[in-house]
């Protein structure tokens, strides 16, 4: 984005990213099969009273704040505070969602393989805790190792994440869609809080500081998960 950003203006690469995006859903809703309509009674309440799903979006509500927050702030932070240039500091944070796009599917058969998969996504999650708190430790080679790992890991945190409640018990198949939703509102929630914590801690004391209070940010909610079942 920051590419095309130089080369047409910020104007026309939001209008192009939007555009692309208008195609994505088009696309999408044409190739996707049609739902069909079952006229059965839903029980909402077994997701939205389930503590299981609760305990789940809150444990890694940190995780959510401090990826969103590392994502958000890794090129400014390359730029401003290492010295990078600007272009280059773009490509570098834009590994993380290429990363991503083979974390999913790559972590996510490891999952399937394992019996504990809630276990698996807490020691990730661990692991991405140190890798942010620690990104300040990094230089010009070992920060494409950093952000490729972020991308690889955060992707297969997520898969995990929205598999575990399809095997709980009381929740359908039609009921997937709300649970998931369920988690990714109290995330957005909590984890909301990350950036603010980062942008203060920077400003009052250094980036150092910061990229740790993330990671503690993040490491806060995992206990929640041992409230949750596996699933």
């Amino acid at each position: 984005w920051n590419i095309i950003a130089i080369l047409a203006g910020w104007r026309w690469a939001l209008v192009i990213g939007g555009i692309i995006g208008i195609a994505i859903s088009i696309e999408n809703h044409i190739t996707l099969p049609k739902d069909e309509k079952i006229s059965v009674k839903v029980n909402w309440k077994s997701v939205l009273f389930n503590k299981d799903i609760w305990f789940l979006g809150l444990s890694l509500a940190g995780f959510w704040g401090a990826f969103f927050a590392s994502a958000q702030f890794l090129s400014p932070y390359l730029v401003k505070e290492r010295g990078m240039n600007a272009d280059l500091a773009g490509v570098i944070s834009s590994i993380t969602l290429i990363a991503g796009a083979f974390g999913g599917p790559l972590i996510g058969m490891v999952s399937d393989r394992l019996k504990k998969r809630k276990t698996f996504m807490i020691l990730l999650t661990i692991v991405m805790a140190l890798l942010i708190s620690t990104i300040f430790l990094s230089n010009i080679v070992t920060i494409w190792i950093y952000t490729a790992l972020l991308g690889l890991l955060s992707a297969g945190i997520f898969s995990i994440l929205y598999a575990i409640p399809a095997g709980y018990e009381g929740i359908s198949d039609r009921l997937l869609p709300l649970s998931i939703a369920l988690i990714n509102s109290i995330q957005i929630s909590v984890g909301s809080l990350a950036p603010y914590i980062f942008t203060f801690t920077a400003a009052k004391f250094s980036f150092t500081f910061a990229w740790i209070a993330l990671g503690i940010f993040l490491m806060v909610f995992l206990p929640f998960s041992f409230f949750a079942k596996d699933g």
